[in-house]
């Protein structure tokens, strides 16, 4: 429910409320979704902060104070799943392209230091499991080649003499891969489309506000 909410919010924020309940109806009658939640994965939770993260992302471009929040759940949603790291450098470029004074804000440091504490136990852990035994976290050691021997004495497993050493470049290749392999080639597509449209639209939609709110405060001559 609550993943339900932001998304209505976020749809809201940047289309309008007709296409925030389409959005929301949407995402509350997919299976996949759904099932993700009931069996309780880890992808549920982290979909979740995800959506919570991105929500008070948007707020903090109008707002600083909610750059906190944004920091906040965000770490969360690092701490229920790695994959939600992909965030990082989007919000990173969007800003230093579109609010490049935000890095100047004090509330923008105070989220960037509660994001770091509350990321620092995962930190912590990865940078001790690598001076005893040679590598980092599961998931994390997956993106470097050079930690599979290592690995593999811990997990074997999961790092089984059979498995093909990638690059890192090739799990975000494989996403394709395995988007086709769970639905079918036109969701492929759609979801596709759908997220360059978003992030297009939303760029166009910042961009005006941002300009009209630079409009309102320029006095007259």
């Amino acid at each position: 429910v609550g993943t339900l909410i932001f998304v209505y919010l976020i749809a809201k924020k940047i289309f309008g409320k007709k296409t925030a309940v389409l959005s929301s109806l949407a995402l509350a009658v997919s299976t996949f979704f759904l099932w993700s939640f009931r069996t309780a994965y880890l992808e549920g939770v982290e979909t979740f902060f995800m959506a919570a993260a991105v929500y008070f992302f948007i707020k903090s471009l109008e707002k600083e104070k909610f750059w906190i929040h944004a920091g906040i759940f965000l770490a969360f949603a690092l701490l229920s799943k790695y994959t939600s790291f992909f965030l990082i450098p989007f919000v990173i470029l969007y800003t230093f392209i579109r609010r490049k004074e935000s890095f100047t804000k004090k509330k923008f440091w105070i989220g960037v230091l509660l994001f770091l504490l509350l990321l620092s136990p995962v930190i912590i852990y990865n940078i001790m499991m690598y001076k005893t035994r040679g590598h980092y976290d599961a998931q994390v050691s997956k993106l470097f080649p050079s930690m599979f021997e290592a690995a593999k004495k811990d997990w074997p497993v999961l790092f089984n003499s059979n498995e093909k050493i990638v690059s890192p470049i090739f799990h975000y290749v494989g996403m394709w891969r395995e988007l086709q392999r769970y639905h079918s080639y036109a969701y492929g597509l759609v979801l596709v489309f759908s997220a360059i449209f978003v992030f297009v639209s939303w760029t166009i939609s910042m961009r005006k506000k941002i300009e009209a709110a630079g409009s309102r405060d320029r006095l007259p001559l």
